[in-house]
């Protein structure tokens, strides 16, 4: 693997990293909140002679909570989905379009997991059977989810890549 390979890669999951700070920095507002110490609690009123009548309100029906499934413990993320490569070979970038440099080259019927998304669900970020991630086209022609594009988050765009500067021969001297 090259250096500016790796650079690459270190980008993508520096920025994956970035975006999942972002997310769990509201756990930890909610976590914050939820430590707060209790309200005090008004005093207790001594009973009194005077019965009281019930009143005829009727409550709401609440619903049971729904019970977690044998497979997944309370609590856990759900599956990430797949992404499952439908053409004899599928580039995968360093960001989301072709500017982007190739790091590696997946096969038909390699399964991927996917990751993210653009906001426009163009493009989805992947991660290999090697751990190596990148970006591949959404394009049903290229991929197909296992579940809808909606259930991954829109995942941070890397920066675009720098043009090279493409060199001419030099021009003779008179």
């Amino acid at each position: 693997m090259t250096l500016k390979t790796r650079l690459t890669l270190f980008g993508i999951v520096a920025g994956l990293s970035l975006g999942l700070a972002a997310c769990t920095s509201s756990a930890s507002t909610a976590t914050l909140i939820s430590t707060a110490p209790p309200l005090p609690t008004p005093t207790s009123v001594p009973p009194s002679d005077t019965p009281i009548s019930p009143t005829d309100t009727a409550l709401p029906p609440t619903e049971p909570a729904p019970a977690a499934t044998a497979t997944e413990p309370p609590g856990s993320p759900t599956a990430l989905p797949s992404a499952t490569v439908m053409v004899k070979l599928l580039n995968v970038r360093s960001g989301p379009g072709t500017a982007y440099p190739i790091v590696a080259i997946v096969k038909e019927g390699d399964v991927l997991t996917a990751l993210g998304r653009t906001p426009d669900n163009l493009w989805i970020v992947v991660r290999m059977a090697d751990g190596t991630s990148g970006w591949c086209s959404a394009y049903s022609k290229y991929v197909t989810l296992s579940g809808g594009i909606s259930q991954l988050p829109a995942a941070p765009i890397p920066a675009p890549p720098r043009p090279t500067a493409v060199r001419s021969p030099a021009a003779p001297t008179p």
